[in-house]
């Protein structure tokens, strides 16, 4: 028998094999409830085949009454799922920065307004979920739901969803 047959059949499973792990970069838009969309980038560090590490900048903005910026740190599992799909699960810790807008007052006749602002600062654990599709071996596709809790330094805390989509770069060999 001659060996020819093993060794197409390995080259072809070689081929279909999903790429090593490598680093990423991401950008994209960052939703969260209630505030008006902003950008997102990360760069994600795989930590073994299925293990990762992903820091991410956020910032988002209506600039009448609320900034916000965001810096969070994520460790997760990323699993492989049907040939050009990804699917991650994370838990995350955030530190996010708000100005913003607590009260507006206006003065009826004169039309003259004063404005109440706040710098809050918090914490926020997060539990994080992605699907990914690849759309070329460097570059795919992601959408992703944030569901945690904000816990401001000396104040009762709140739910925090954010949706976010965007394209992530492989980053390193194919």
């Amino acid at each position: 028998m001659s060996p020819l047959p093993f060794f197409l059949m390995l080259a072809a499973t070689a081929q279909a094999a999903d790429p090593p792990p490598a680093p990423s970069l991401s950008v994209g838009m960052v939703m969260p409830y209630g505030v008006h969309p902003g950008v997102q980038a990360s760069l994600s560090e795989p930590l073994g085949e299925h293990l990762f590490l992903r820091q991410q900048l956020a910032f988002s903005a209506r600039p009448d009454n609320h900034l916000a910026g965001m810096a969070e740190l994520e460790v997760g599992l990323q699993k492989p799922w049907r040939s050009t799909m990804t699917a991650a699960a994370s838990l995350g810790l955030g530190y996010e920065l708000r100005a913003q807008t607590l009260t507006r007052t206006v003065t009826l006749g004169t039309g003259s307004s004063t404005r109440d602002r706040a710098l809050q600062h918090s914490l926020m654990p997060t539990l994080n979920g992605q699907l990914g599709w690849r759309l070329s071996p460097r570059l795919s596709v992601f959408a992703g739901l944030s569901v945690g809790r904000r816990v401001p330094i000396g104040a009762p805390g709140e739910l925090l969803l954010m949706v976010e989509h965007g394209l992530r770069l492989r980053l390193g060999a194919v």
